[in-house]
């Protein structure tokens, strides 16, 4: 973008000696902004809007040439729009109304179209911002109000009404579910009414459900709207009349995401509910097929409602042997390894025989976890790996074992670069002081504090400790074309020990 500007003010000074042929106009200096646009600097935004004054300056002063135009709008608002300024989105806002403002006052005739409006919706539906998905809808509101007097070309769509959506599913607002539904709702309606353009379809309601997933309410009724609108679907796509609303594996894996909050009948119903994905996969029918998702939600089910570790490991076995034969969207992602993890950790039974292999499972599933980071950028150990193969391993076995076993799970962690307070915390509980100060290689006579312990860590034990895990929506398929072919780990696990 530099280069560009530098080119554009050459064509400025040699216009200005005289050479008339090279005048810069509208076109040059949008394409100066679509640079900056392009090359993602964190100041785009301001340098479009500043080329855009500059254009307005010089199309006042009697320069026609260079009067801004729609486009040079909507690449200031589309520069706002990749920015992480928490201002962003007023100041789209306040552009969009200047637009409005210019043409009303006949000072420019700019109309703003319809990408200006899905763009400054865009803006505030990514800023995630408190109230953000209330001032989405509002302009949504403005441009069915400006269509219905007469502004054609700002006739919202099926995208439009779906961003808001959107905008209300990731809000984290009380009301975000209802609301989400209240606009799928306006949509029926509005197609009904002969308005086709905003049909709703398989993206729209698998946005609502997962706003349902994502509510802070009462997870029952989260669940039955969940499974309302999942039926729903089904019957209208089962009518012929809606061959866009097709349930995919995103509608059941939002549905089995809201299993997961309940506490009535959860695995029960995340049985049925896997039974009935298998069952649609093997009939060819729909869209619908258990994938890393759906297979990393059912064990996190399994360990909220404390299965056996070894039917956790079984399941974790099934899904690399589904993946081994050819199942690409099986690859168990790392949410899959760490339930295992945690369904050993969650293991109180007293039964030796028990113990003794959840603490088993445990160490295989570390290990293989391991050596699935090793061959792929996608999946690797977090912090809460670490932490619940620590707390499994307290809980599981005493004495020399335990003591060898903490080590050697810390001494992974440090190498992973994951070591934080939680996990010496885990590792402080677990173990006497003299041995806790042995692994960390602390003096125990220097009664030092946690506070202390930690600040005074090697930067390479903590280095990974604010690395985010990959996104937990990430597709079976993004996440298998980065995942190398997993051999059978399950018969070549090696021990911790």
């Amino acid at each position: 973008p530099h280069r560009c500007e530098a080119l554009l003010k050459k064509l400025q000074e040699a216009y200005r000696s005289g050479q008339s042929t090279v005048k810069p106009d509208s076109i040059i200096f949008n394409t100066v902004q679509k640079a900056w646009i392009k090359s993602e600097h964190p100041d785009a935004g301001k340098r479009c809007e500043e080329i855009l004054e500059q254009m307005h300056e010089l199309y006042l002063s009697g320069d026609k040439d260079a009067m801004p135009t729609v486009a040079s709008f909507n690449s200031v608002l589309a520069a706002l729009s990749k920015s992480s300024d928490k201002g962003a989105p007023e100041r789209a806002e306040a552009i969009l109304q200047h637009m409005e403002d210019l043409r009303a006052s006949g000072t420019l005739d700019i109309k703003p179209d319809l990408i200006s409006f899905s763009t400054v919706i865009n803006v505030w539906t990514k800023s995630r911002l408190k109230g953000s998905a209330l001032r989405a809808e509002a302009i949504l509101q403005r441009m069915q109000e400006l269509y219905e007097e007469g502004s054609t070309h700002l006739k919202p769509n099926t995208i439009t009404f779906s961003t808001i959506i959107h905008a209300w599913a990731v809000s984290k607002e009380p009301e975000a579910p209802e609301r989400a539904e209240i606009i799928l709702d306006q949509m029926h309606k509005l197609a009904r009414d002969g308005n086709s353009d905003v049909r709703p379809n398989t993206i729209t309601y698998n946005t609502v459900i997962n706003a349902w997933s994502k509510s802070k309410g009462d997870p029952e009724m989260a669940l039955a709207r969940a499974e309302i609108l999942l039926e729903r679907m089904h019957e209208l796509y089962n009518s012929g009349n809606f061959p866009d609303i097709k349930p995919s594996t995103v509608t059941y894996n939002a549905t089995l995401s809201c299993i997961r909050k309940c506490k009535k009948e959860r695995r029960s119903k995340a049985v049925a509910l896997l039974h009935q994905m298998e069952k649609l996969h093997g009939q060819n029918a729909l869209f619908v097929k258990p994938n890393s998702i759906t297979y990393a939600t059912y064990l996190n089910i399994l360990a909220i409602e404390r299965a056996p570790a070894s039917e956790a490991e079984a399941f974790l076995k099934k899904t690399i042997d589904l993946y081994n034969a050819g199942d690409e969207g099986a690859s168990p992602n790392q949410y899959a390894y760490e339930s295992v993890l945690r369904a050993c950790a969650y293991t109180r039974s007293k039964d030796r025989a028990v113990q003794r292999t959840a603490l088993r499972v445990a160490i295989n599933t570390l290990t293989m976890l391991r050596e699935a980071s090793s061959s792929s950028s996608a999946i690797y150990p977090n912090i809460e790996s670490y932490v619940q193969f620590l707390r499994a391993c307290s809980s599981l076995t005493q004495g020399d074992e335990l003591i060898r076993l903490m080590a050697k799970g810390f001494e992974y962690c440090c190498e992973d670069g994951l070591v934080t307070e939680d996990v010496l915390i885990t590792l402080v509980k677990a173990l006497p002081k003299v041995v806790v100060c042995q692994i960390l290689k602390q003096d125990p006579d220097q009664n030092l504090s946690l506070a202390s312990i930690i600040k005074n860590l090697p930067t390479e034990w903590t280095r990974h400790e604010k690395r985010k895990p990959p996104k937990s929506y990430l597709s079976s398929r993004e996440m298998s074309k980065s995942h190398n072919k997993i051999q059978d780990r399950t018969h070549r696990t090696r021990s911790l020990g």
